[in-house]
């Protein structure tokens, strides 16, 4: 199954699509302004072999894949101002899907952990944002 979306409003850049395809476990839609998500992806939390494997699939990405699993990434601007379109992105990204990571700011870095705390684990929705995070970074660096 495949959830698109282009963003219609001023705020963001509507060349940037959302593409996911995973197992329609559950369909969850969201509805921010003018845009409208829908992702069918399982609500459980991932375990064992099924979060090692989807790991693999966000590159850069480190996993702390015990108890309180959270994925977590670095990333490094050539100019603060650039870090700050990147948070602004992915600020936008967060409040579509619903799901906001923890995002530190320092200078020219920003630090992302993203993790389902209500679960005390990683679902399909944090693998998700964290697909987004890396297609928005390649997007403002090229």
């Amino acid at each position: 199954m495949l959830a698109s979306c282009y963003d219609t409003s001023s705020s963001m850049d509507p060349s940037i699509p959302l593409e996911v395809t995973s197992e329609p476990s559950s369909e969850i839609s969201v509805k921010v302004s003018n845009r409208i998500v829908t992702f069918l992806v399982p609500k459980d939390k991932l375990n064992g072999r099924a979060l090692i494997n989807r790991l693999h699939r966000v590159p850069y990405w480190s996993g702390v894949l015990e108890k309180r699993a959270k994925l977590h990434r670095e990333f490094t601007f050539k100019k603060y101002s650039n870090a700050i379109e990147f948070i602004t992105y992915i600020a936008g990204e967060a409040q579509i899907m619903g799901h906001y990571p923890k995002i530190i700011n320092i200078k020219n870095r920003v630090s992302v952990t993203i993790r389902s705390t209500h679960l005390d684990g990683l679902t399909e929705k944090d693998f998700i944002l964290a697909e987004r995070v890396n297609f928005v970074f390649e997007r403002l660096t090229v």
